[in-house]
C-alpha cells in the first residue's frame, strides 16, 4: 500500500509537468486511493490548481475522442469523486480561504471542466452523479436519483458530503448557465423530464432549509434554479415559499427564536427578490399582491428593529427597492375606498406618489443615520421625525391616514436600542408627548406595544436622568413626559382597554425587577390620570401584591413617594361599585403611615373626601365597616396568639375605622378644604356633637367592643388570650393611626377609651408575662405588650397613677432574682427577667413623655421609685449569660438566633433604663477616687464602670442596642470625660465606630450614625486638646469619617450638620474655640464633595427633584429632609459661616485664622493643577468651591491685610487655569480695590509683572480695569482713567490675539464710562480714543470679534458691587461660567436649610440679587457655545432644506446582507463568472497597498481580484487596510511567474488586457472606453509592468499629471482606474434605463 501511495502521489504531479500525451497513460495507472493518498492529495492543492490549468488548455476547439473522453471521465472518477467525498479529512475552518474550502472549490471547478468537454451522450450520467450526494444529504424519500446513478462513480465513497458541501456542488453547476442548459435537454436519456429534475432539485434544497448551516446557501441555490424553471412550475414553487415565510411568526426580535425567524424570511425575500418582487411594469399586479400582506410588512419592521446590523441593512434594502418600484411601476397596493376599513401597513397609490415617496423618503433617511453611533450625526436628522408623525396623523384623500403609525413605532424601538443614552431619552420623550386623540396608534393595533414593550424600556435608569444645565430639582425630560402621558392615552381607549393595559401595567411591574427612580415617575403619572372607575378587584389585588412584594428593598424616600402615588391612583381609578370594603382597606394596608398614607396629610384628606362620595352612592356603608371589625374581633377560629402585630389585617381595619370616623367628624363640621388641607378643628360648643358622630360611628363601634373585652379582665375566671391579644393589636394600630393629630372628637374618644382599660392591661401583662410567656421565643409577645402599654400610657391622662402594679412586679421579679436557682427554674428566670426589663424600659418612657407634655406636675414618689428599681438593677444577674441553647426550645431551629435576639433585647432595655437615670439625676459627688452618681432617693452608681458596662455591651449586642448605649452615654458625656481615664474614652470612640461599619449596609447603620457623630462631637470630647489622649482619637475618629464620607453619601453631612447646629453655635461656642480647634475640619467641608457617579448623581436628583415638589406628594410633609448629598453638606457650612460677625472680635480671630488656612489649601492645589486640567474635574470644582467661600468671607479682609491679600490674589491669578475659578478671584479683587481704594496703584506694578507671564494673567487685568473705574471715588476716577487709557492703549495692538481682544474690549468699556461719567479732561487729553473705538467696532470680523467678548455677560452686565449676593456667588455665576449644575446652590436650597435667611438680614451678604438683569445673561464663555446633550440641539427644520451627513446608497447598489455576498462570492469563485472587471495585483509586493486595492476593488464591485501570493489575506497590515474585504470578494491566486500565462487565458476568454502604465502609446484615461470584459494589470512599485508583459497588452492607460512628480502610488492609481471603470458602466446603466423607459412611456 506504501507503494501505492508513492505512486498515486508522484503520478499526479507527473501529470501535471509532462505534455498531455502523457496525461492518458499517468491517469490509467491509478485505480486505488488509501486515506493517506487522499489527504496528501487535498493538502496539495497547489497541484490540483495547475491540473485545472492545463485541462482549461487541453483539446481547445478539438473533437473530444473516446479515449479523451475516457481520460476525462476517468479524472472524475478517480480522482474527483474520491477526493470530494474525503473532504472530511481536512480540519474544519471559519477563515474563507481555508484549506477545505480552496479544496473544495478546485474539486468543483475539476469537474464542471471536465463536464464541459465531454459528448451529450456522457454528459447527463455525470452531472446526475454531482446531484447524489444533495440527494444523500438532504435525507428525503425521494430515491429516484438515487435509481438512475452509477454505483461505479461512488466505489470509492469514504464519507458523504454535508449538506452545505452538497448544495456548494448545486450551487457551481447551476451557476454555468451554458453546461445546466446543455444538460437539461439530455435527461430523458435517464427516463426523467426537464419538469422532473428540476422539481427533484427543488424538493431536495427545500429540505436542506431546516439546517441553519444550509439555510442561506440553499436559498441562493434555489434563487438560481428559478432560472431555468417553466413559468407555471416557478409560480407554484414561488407561492410555496411566499406562504411559508409569510406566516404570523414571532417577531419579537428581542427572543433568539424570534430572531432567527425574521432573519430566515428576510433571507428568502432578497434571495428570491426577482420573482416575488418583479421590476416588470407588466408584472406589478403580481407586486401589489404581495405588498398587500401585512404579515410581510410585520417581518421588514421585525427586522428593522433586530439586534443584529445585518437583518436591519437587508430589511432596509427591501423596503427602498419595493417602495422605488412601486413609484416607477405606478404600482396600486391596498386601495381602501372606504374610511372604516382596516388601515393596511403599507399603501400606495399613483395619485398621491410624490407626498408618498416624500414620506418613505424621511423614513428610510431616519432609520439608516440610526445605524451611526454618533449623536452629532444622528441629530439633524430627527426633525424628519415630526414630519413623520404629521403624515401619520393626517388622511389622505383615499380617506384614511399616509403613513401607518407602526412605522412610527419602529423608529422609536430602534431609538430605544441605540448605543446612545441620549437616544433612548429622545425616543421616550417623544412617544410619551404624541397626540393620542389625533395619532391612531391605538386604531392601528400598536396598544400591545404601549402596555408591553414601552414599559420594558421605560425599566431602564437612564431614562430619567436630568440633562446638563437645568436646574438641580427640576424633573427630566422622561418623568415630566410621563405625567401627562397615561392620562393622555386613557382619554384615547375604551374602558376594556383601560383595565386591559393596566393589568399589563401592573403584571409587567410584578414579574420585572423594578428599580425605584422608574416606578416612581410611572406611578406619578399613573397618579394624574383623571378619575375613572377603572380599578376593578382584580386589578387591585396586583396593586396589592406590588405594595407587599415590590417596594420592599428600595429606599424609604423614593419608597415613600411611590406609595403616595399608588394611593392617589387607587383613589381616582378604583370602581367602587365592583370593589368591597373590605378588598379596597386590604389593598390600602400596606401603605406605611409613616411614609404615605398618614391622617393629617393632604392624601389622607384626598382619601377622605373619597371614601365620603363612595358612602354618599352607598356604595360602601358604615355597617360593612362594623361587620368587618367584629370579625376579626370575634374569630372563632384564630389561634390563641395568632394575631400579627401591625399585621396587614390588623391595620386595614384600624386605618378603615379611623378614616370612618374622621368622615363622621368632618362631616358634621362640613368643612371644603382645598386638597393641601388638613381637617381643621372647630369651636368649642360644637364638641358635643361632634363626639356624638364619632361615638356613633364604626370606631365607637369597635372601641365598645375592645373595651367590653379589656375592662373585666380581672373579673373573670376565663380569658381568651387570643381575643384580648386581638384586640390590644387593634387597639394599638387605632392608635398609631390616630397619633398624629390631638383635640378632635376621634382623639378624645380613644383617649377616654386608654384611660379606661389601661389598669386591666396592665394587669393581664403582668399575669401573662409571670406566668405564660416563659420560652425565649415568647419575648417578641412581651414587646408588643410593652409597646401596647406605651401606647395606652401615651394617651391617657392619669396613667402615672396607674403604674404602681408594673413597678412593683418588676421589683418582685429582680428581688427574686438575687436567689439562687437551677434548671429549668434559671431559665425561665432569665426570660422573667428580659420580660420585666423591657417593661420598666416602657415606664422609663412614659414617665420621660409625661414629663416632656408637662400635662401636669410628676408623681415625684413615681419617679423616686421608678429610679431606685433602675438602680437596683445593677445587684440583677445578666440573663442569658450561659452559654448553651434553652431547654424549652432545644428543637427550634431559630433557638440561636432567638438567643441573639434576646440579649440585644435585654441590652437595648438596660441602656434605656440607665439613660433615664442618668436624665433624672440631681447631683454628682466625689467619694473618694470613686464616681458615684447621687439619685433622688440617694441610691448609688459607680460612674466609672458605665464606660466599661457599655464597652462589654456593645461587644456582644448588635443593632439597636447600640443605639441605646450611644444615647446613655450621651448624656453623662461631660461627667464620664472628666473622671474617667482617657484610654477608656479612647477605646469607646473607637470601638464605637468599629461596630457602626460593621453594619454599614444594614437598616440600623443610620440609626447608629445618627445617635454617634452627635455623641462624639460634645463639647466635653471637642474641648479636649489635640495633643492629649483623647483628642488625638477624636480627631482619628474625624478623619475616619472624613474617609468614610467620600464613598458613602450622607455622613459628612451629618458631621457637619451636627457641628453647625449644635456644637459651634454661639451658645455653646461663644469664643470660637471649638471652631478654631476644627479649622482643618471645616477647611475641608468647604471643598467637600465628589464627582458623583451617574447612577448616584441620578439618585440625588430624584431627592432634589421630590423635595421640590411639595404639592405633587405628601413625602414632604412626612419627611423634611430627603438628600444628604455633598452639596447640602456645604450649605450647612456655608450657612454657619454667612452667621459670623465682623463685629464680633472672637469670629474675626477665628475667620482670619481660617482664611490663613483656606489660602495656603487653595494656594497648593492650585500649583499642582496650573496646565491640563479637565473643566468641572474634581480638582477644578474644589479650587472653585474654595474661591467661592473667599467671596463669602470678603468683609472679614480688614485693610491693613488688603495688600497682603491683593498679592496672593495676583499671584493666584498667575497659576490659576481654570476661567471660572478666575473671575470670582478677578471678582475678590475688584471688591477689594472698591473697599481700599488707596490700593488701585497696585495695579500697575502688577502689569509690569505680568509682561512676561501668560497671555491670561494680563486679559485678568483688563477685565479688572474695565470694572474698577466705575466705582472708584469721584475724585479718584479722572487719574485712574488716565493712567488705565495709557496703559492699555498699546495693548490693543498686540500680537497675541486673546490680549489684543481684550484690550480692545476693555478700552471700549473704559471710554463709554468716561463718556457717562462726563470726564471732560480724559475726553480732551485722549482724542484719539473715539477713533479707535470706532475703528474697532467697525472693521468686519475683528468687530464682531469685540462686540460679541463685550457683549459677554462678564463686560457687560456684571456689577462686582451690586450683584453681590449669595445667588450670585453661588448660583449665578457658576451657571454661567459652565461649571456643572450639581454644583450650583441657589437661594431656595439656602432657605430651604434655614428659614431665617427669608427674614434675617444680619448675615454677611444679602440671600437674593435686587435684579435679574445678571441670571437672564446667556450661559458660556465668550469664545464657544456651551455644549449640552438636549433636544435643543436638533435644530434643522422639518423640511428638507438642512443637509445631514450619511452614508447612504440606492437599492440596487446596496450590498444588503454579508452571508448573501458570502453566497455569491463563493457563486463567482465556483462557477467562473465572466464578465465585469478583472484586477491583477500579481506583480505588486508591498501588502499595504494589496490591502488598499482589496477594499477599493470590492466597493466598486470587481468580478474578480488576483493576488500573487493568498497567505497575504492573513497579514495584519493586509487585514488593517482591507477591513474584511476579502471575505466578499472573489479572489484568485496567480504567482508573478504565471502572469503571462494567466493574462493569455482571460484573453482566450473575451477580455481586453489594459496596463496602467506611461508608454509611447499610452491612452490617458479620460479618453479611453472601457469595455465591459476588462483586465486591468498593475505594475511593481519600482520597476512598473515588465517589457516581455507589455507586449502582450492590448492597450495602456495612464493618468494625466498636472505636477512635477510624475508618478502616483500604486494602490491610488489603481483606484482612480477602477473607479472611471465604474463610472462608465454607471453611466451606460443610466443611459439604458432612461432608454427603457422612454419605452415603455411610449407603450
Amino acid at each position: 500500500m506504501a507503494a501505492k501511495e508513492c505512486k498515486f502521489s508522484y503520478s499526479l504531479t507527473s501529470v501535471i509537468l509532462h505534455a498531455t500525451t502523457s496525461l492518458e497513460a499517468k491517469i490509467k495507472d491509478i485505480t486505488s486511493f488509501s486515506e493517506v493518498d487522499l489527504k496528501v492529495c487535498l493538502d496539495d492543492a497547489k497541484s490540483l490548481s495547475q491540473l485545472l490549468t492545463l485541462l482549461n488548455q487541453f483539446n481547445r476547439g478539438e473533437i473530444i475522442s473516446e479515449d479523451k473522453e475516457e481520460l476525462l471521465l476517468g479524472i472524475v472518477r478517480d480522482i474527483c469523486f474520491p477526493l470530494l467525498y474525503s473532504l472530511h479529512l481536512l480540519p474544519e475552518s471559519e477563515k474563507v480561504n481555508s484549506d477545505k474550502g480552496r479544496a473544495l472549490s478546485l474539486l468543483v471547478s475539476l469537474i464542471l471542466t471536465c463536464c464541459r468537454k465531454l459528448k451529450d451522450q456522457s454528459l447527463p450520467h455525470v452531472i446526475i452523479q454531482l446531484l447524489i450526494p444533495l440527494s444523500t444529504a438532504a435525507k428525503t424519500n425521494d430515491n429516484a436519483l438515487l435509481t438512475i446513478a452509477d454505483g461505479e462513480y461512488h466505489k470509492s465513497k469514504v464519507e458523504p458530503l454535508n449538506q452545505y458541501q452538497s448544495l456548494e456542488l448545486l450551487g457551481a453547476l447551476l451557476a454555468d448557465d451554458e453546461l445546466f442548459q446543455h444538460f437539461l435537454p439530455n435527461v430523458d436519456q435517464l427516463g426523467l423530464s426537464e419538469e422532473d429534475i428540476l422539481t427533484h432539485l427543488f424538493n431536495m434544497t427545500v429540505y436542506c432549509v431546516e439546517e441553519n448551516s444550509a439555510f442561506s446557501k440553499a436559498f441562493t441555490v434555489i434563487a438560481k434554479l428559478f432560472e431555468f424553471f417553466p413559468v407555471v412550475l416557478r409560480k407554484i414553487c414561488e407561492d410555496q415559499v411566499w406562504t411559508s415565510y409569510t406566516s404570523p411568526i414571532s417577531t419579537n426580535t428581542r427572543l433568539q427564536q424570534g430572531e432567527q425567524s425574521v432573519w430566515k424570511s428576510l433571507y428568502v425575500f432578497f434571495c428570491l427578490k426577482n420573482y416575488f418582487f418583479p421590476l416588470e411594469v407588466s408584472s406589478k399586479d403580481v407586486l401589489a399582491t404581495r405588498l398587500a400582506s401585512d404579515n410581510f410588512w410585520s417581518i421588514i419592521q421585525a427586522g428593522i428593529v433586530s439586534s443584529e446590523p445585518l437583518h436591519r441593512k437587508l430589511a432596509v434594502y427591501l423596503i427602498k427597492r419595493l417602495v422605488d418600484t412601486c413609484d416607477k411601476n405606478g404600482c396600486t397596493v391596498n386601495e381602501i375606498k372606504r374610511p372604516d376599513m382596516k388601515a393596511p401597513i403599507f399603501w400606495w397609490s399613483p395619485a398621491v406618489k410624490e407626498k408618498l415617496s416624500a414620506v418613505w423618503e424621511d423614513f428610510i433617511l431616519v432609520i439608516e443615520v440610526l445605524d451611526e453611533k454618533q449623536v452629532h450625526v444622528i441629530k439633524p436628522v430627527l426633525p424628519r421625525m415630526q414630519k413623520l408623525i404629521e403624515a401619520t396623523a393626517k388622511f389622505s384623500k383615499e380617506g384614511f391616514h399616509s403613513f401607518h403609525s407602526s412605522w412610527v413605532i419602529t423608529i422609536i424601538t430602534r431609538c430605544f436600542d441605540h448605543d446612545s443614552h441620549f437616544m433612548s431619552r429622545w425616543a421616550a420623550s417623544t412617544l410619551l408627548t404624541l397626540d393620542f386623540q389625533n395619532l391612531p396608534l391605538v386604531q392601528h393595533g400598536q396598544l400591545k406595544f404601549l402596555s408591553h414593550e414601552l414599559l420594558i424600556h421605560l425599566q431602564e435608569n437612564k431614562l430619567y436622568a436630568r440633562y446638563e444645565g437645568t436646574e438641580l430639582g427640576k424633573c427630566s425630560p422622561v418623568g415630566e413626559a410621563l405625567k401627562s402621558f397615561f392620562a393622555h392615552l386613557f382619554g384615547a381607549l375604551s374602558k376594556e382597554q383601560k383595565v386591559e393595559y393596566l393589568d399589563n401595567l401592573l403584571r409587567i411591574v410584578l414579574e420585572n425587577s423594578w428599580g425605584s427612580i422608574p416606578l416612581l415617575f410611572v406611578f406619578e403619572g399613573l397618579s394624574l390620570i383623571h378619575p375613572d372607575s377603572i380599578i376593578d378587584a382584580k386589578l387591585l389585588e396586583l396593586v396589592r401584591q406590588i405594595l407587599q412584594s415590590c417596594l420592599t428593598t428600595h429606599e424609604s424616600v423614593t419608597k415613600g413617594a411611590i406609595q403616595c402615588f399608588i394611593c392617589q391612583m387607587i383613589i381616582n381609578l378604583v370602581d367602587t361599585s365592583s370593589v368591597t370594603l373590605k378588598e379596597i382597606m386590604r389593598a390600602l394596608a400596606p401603605l406605611n403611615r409613616e411614609e404615605s398614607l398618614q391622617r393629617g396629610t393632604s392624601l389622607w384628606t384626598s382619601a377622605l373626601r373619597w371614601l365620603g362620595q363612595a358612602v354618599k352612592e352607598k356604595m360602601w356603608t358604615q355597617n360593612e365597616a362594623v361587620e368587618l371589625t367584629l370579625a376579626f374581633l370575634r374569630d372563632p377560629q384564630a389561634a390563641t396568639s395568632s394575631v400579627t402585630v401591625e399585621g396587614y389585617r390588623v391595620v386595614a381595619i384600624a386605618r378603615m375605622l379611623i378614616l370612618f370616623a374622621d368622615l363622621a367628624e368632618n362631616r358634621t363640621f362640613n368643612i371644603n378644604s382645598g386638597d393641601n388641607e388638613i381637617i381643621q378643628s372647630v369651636a368649642t360648643e360644637e364638641d358635643k356633637s361632634f363626639q356624638e358622630a364619632v361615638s356613633k360611628s364604626p370606631l365607637g363601634k369597635a372601641l365598645e367592643e375592645i373595651t367590653g373585652t379589656l375592662s373585666d379582665i380581672r373579673t373573670r375566671a376565663y380569658v381568651d388570650a387570643g381575643r384580648v391579644d386581638r384586640s390590644l393589636s387593634l387597639l394599638y394600630s387605632l392608635l398609631k393611626e390616630a397619633s398624629v393629630l390631638e383635640n378632635f372628637a376621634v382623639d378624645k374618644l380613644l383617649k377616654k377609651n386608654c384611660d379606661l382599660v389601661f389598669k386591666d392591661v396592665s394587669y393581664f401583662v403582668i399575669a401573662r408575662v409571670s406566668l405564660e410567656l416563659t420560652k425565649i421565643g415568647d419575648l417578641e409577645h412581651v414587646k408588643f405588650y410593652s409597646d401596647v402599654l406605651l401606647s395606652l400610657g401615651l394617651n391617657s391622662e392619669h396613667v402615672l397613677a396607674e403604674v404602681t402594679d408594673i413597678l412593683a412586679f418588676v421589683n418582685r421579679v429582680f428581688d427574686k432574682s438575687k436567689e439562687i436557682l437551677s434548671g429549668e427554674a434559671e431559665e425561665k428566670m432569665d426570660i422573667l427577667i428580659a420580660s420585666s426589663l423591657r417593661l420598666l424600659t416602657t415606664l422609663c418612657k412614659l414617665m420621660e413623655a409625661k414629663s416632656k407634655q408637662k400635662c401636669g406636675a410628676v408623681n415625684t414618689k413615681s419617679c423616686e421609685a421608678l429610679i431606685a428599681c433602675i438602680a437596683s438593677l445593677q445587684n440583677v444577674p445578666q440573663p442569658f449569660s450561659r452559654k448553651r441553647i434553652l431547654k424549652n426550645d432545644a428543637f427550634d431551629v431559630k433557638s440561636k438566633a432567638n438567643v441573639g435576639q434576646a440579649i440585644s433585647s435585654y441590652i437595648t432595655s438596660k441602656w434605656n433604663c440607665r439613660r433615664f437615670l442618668f436624665t433624672h439625676s440631681l447631683s454628682f459627688v466625689e467619694d473618694g477616687k470613686s464616681m458615684e452618681m447621687r439619685s433622688m432617693n440617694n441610691v448609688s452608681i459607680d460612674v466609672l464602670q458605665i464606660l466599661d458596662s457599655a464597652m462589654d455591651d456593645l461587644s456582644i449586642g448588635s443593632g439597636i442596642s447600640d443605639v441605646a448605649v450611644y444615647k446613655a452615654i450621651d448624656v453623662i458625656i461631660s461627667e464620664v470625660v472628666a473622671k474617667e481615664s482617657p484610654e477608656n474614652v479612647s477605646k469607646f470612640l473607637e470601638l464605637s465606630l468599629s461596630k457602626v461599619m460593621e453594619e454599614k449596609k444594614n437598616k440600623h447603620f443610620w440609626k447608629k450614625m445618627e445617635v454617634l457623630v452627635p455623641l462624639a462631637l460634645r463639647r466635653a470630647l471637642l474641648s479636649q486638646d489635640t495633643t492629649s489622649l483623647i483628642g488625638e482619637s477624636l480627631d482619628e475618629f474625624l478623619e475616619k469619617l472624613q474617609t468614610i464620607g467620600t464613598d458613602k453619601t450622607g455622613i459628612l453631612y451629618l458631621v457637619y450638620e451636627n457641628l453647625c447646629e449644635k456644637s459651634l453655635s454661639k451658645e455653646n461656642d461663644p469664643d470660637r474655640q471649638l471652631a478654631a480647634r476644627l479649622t482643618p475640619l471645616l477647611i475641608e467641608g468647604t471643598y467637600f464633595g465628589q464627582v458623583h457617579k451617574r447612577g448616584e448623581r441620578l439618585w440625588l436628583d430624584v431627592c432634589a427633584y421630590l423635595e421640590n415638589s411639595c404639592d405633587a406628594s405628601c413625602i414632604n410633609q412626612l419627611m423634611t429632609s430627603m438628600s444628604k448629598d455633598d452639596l447640602f453638606t456645604r450649605v450647612a457650612l456655608l450657612n454657619w459661616l454667612s452667621k459670623l460677625s465682623a463685629a464680633d472680635m472672637h469670629d474675626v480671630a477665628f475667620v482670619l485664622s481660617f482664611l490663613e488656612h483656606l489660602k495656603a489649601k487653595y494656594l497648593a492645589l492650585a500649583k499642582l493643577t496650573t496646565y491640563k486640567q479637565f473643566s468641572n474635574s474634581l480638582s477644578h470644582r474644589q479650587k472653585h468651591r474654595m474661591v467661592l467661600v473667599f467671596l463669602l468671607l470678603a468683609e472679614f479682609i480688614k485693610e491693613d491685610m488688603c495688600e497682603q491679600y491683593l498679592n496672593t490674589l495676583w499671584y493666584a491669578l498667575e497659576i490659576e487655569c481654570h476661567p471660572s475659578v478666575r473671575q470670582n478671584l478677578e471678582w475678590l479683587v475688584l471688591i477689594l480695590l472698591k473697599r481700599y481704594p488707596k490700593f488701585v496703584g497696585s495695579i500697575w506694578n502688577v502689569f509690569k509683572l505680568y509682561v512676561t507671564r501668560r497671555s491670561v494673567c494680563l486679559c485678568s487685568l483688563f477685565l479688572i480695569l474695565s470694572h474698577t473705574g466705575i466705582n472708584l471715588p469721584h475724585y479718584q476716577q479722572t487719574e485712574f482713567y488716565k493712567k488705565a487709557l495709557t496703559v492699555v492703549l498699546p495693548w490693543s495692538m498686540a500680537h497675541h490675539y486673546n490680549t489684543r481682544i481684550f484690550a480692545q474690549t476693555a478700552v471700549v468699556k473704559m471710554w463709554e464710562q468716561c463718556q457717562r461719567l462726563q470726564l471732560e479732561d480724559i475726553m480732551s487729553q485722549f482724542p484719539m480714543v473715539q477713533a479707535i473705538v470706532d475703528f474697532v467696532l467697525n472693521n468686519g470680523n475683528a468687530s464682531a470679534t469685540v462686540l460679541k467678548l463685550y457683549e459677554n455677560y462678564i463686560f457687560h452686565d456684571f456689577d462686582p458691587v451690586a450683584d453681590y449676593s449669595v445667588e450670585t456667588i453661588f448660583y449665578t455665576l457658576p451657571r454661567l461660567a459652565c461649571i456643572a449644575d450639581d454644583e450650583w446652590i441657589s437661594p431656595a436650597q439656602f432657605a430651604r436649610w434655614d428659614k431665617s435667611w427669608l427674614s434675617d438680614s444680619g448675615r454677611l451678604v444679602v440671600l437674593k440679587n435686587p435684579t435679574q438683569r445678571l441670571a437672564q445673561c446667556k450661559a458660556g464663555p465668550w469664545k464657544m457655545k456651551a455644549h449640552t446633550e438636549n433636544e435643543e440641539d436638533i435644530s434643522e427644520s422639518a423640511d428638507k432644506t438642512g443637509d445631514v451627513q450619511k452614508k447612504i446608497m440606492p437599492w440596487r447598489q446596496m450590498s444588503p446582507d454579508q452571508d448573501t455576498e458570502a453566497e455569491l462570492a463563493s457563486s463567482q469563485r465556483q462557477g467562473g463568472l465572466n464578465g465585469g472587471l478583472v484586477l491583477v495585483t500579481s506583480l505588486i509586493d508591498k501588502v499595504p497597498n494589496l490591502g488598499g486595492l482589496c477594499r477599493t476593488s470590492e466597493i466598486f464591485g470587481v468580478s474578480e481580484f488576483v493576488i500573487g501570493n493568498l497567505t497575504y489575506l492573513e497579514d495584519r497590515m493586509f487585514q488593517s487596510l482591507s477591513v474584511s474585504a476579502q471575505k466578499w470578494i472573489s479572489i484568485t491566486e496567480v504567482m508573478k511567474p504565471r502572469v503571462p500565462e494567466y493574462i493569455e487565458e482571460k484573453r482566450a476568454e473575451g477580455y481586453t488586457l489594459v496596463g496602467v502604465e506611461q508608454t509611447a502609446n499610452s491612452v490617458p484615461l479620460h479618453h479611453y472606453k472601457f469595455p465591459k470584459k476588462t483586465l486591468l494589470l498593475l505594475g511593481n512599485e519600482r520597476e512598473g509592468i515588465p517589457v516581455d508583459i507589455l507586449q502582450s497588452l492590448d492597450v495602456c492607460v495612464e493618468i494625466p499629471q498636472l505636477g512635477i512628480i510624475r508618478s502616483l502610488n500604486v494602490h491610488v492609481c489603481g483606484a482612480l482606474i477602477v473607479w472611471e471603470y465604474t463610472r462608465q458602466l454607471l453611466q451606460q446603466q443610466e443611459e439604458e434605463e432612461a432608454v427603457q423607459e422612454a419605452t415603455n412611456n411610449s407603450k
